[in-house]
């Protein structure tokens, strides 16, 4: 598993995420149908934070 720098992966995944253009509900959406137990405010809080 490679490993990154603290909040290296939320900015890769922010930057995913303004690619891709999903909102908040499809991306957990997705997340809740691969078998994932966070809740939408949860995703929520995580991408509001900045590194």
């Amino acid at each position: 598993m490679n490993y990154f720098p603290d909040g290296e992966h939320r900015r890769q995944l922010l930057a995913a995420l303004r690619a891709s253009e999903p909102g908040v509900e499809e991306l957990w959406l997705r997340h809740f149908a691969l078998g994932g137990e966070v809740g939408k405010m949860e995703i929520e809080a995580y991408l509001a934070l900045r590194s």
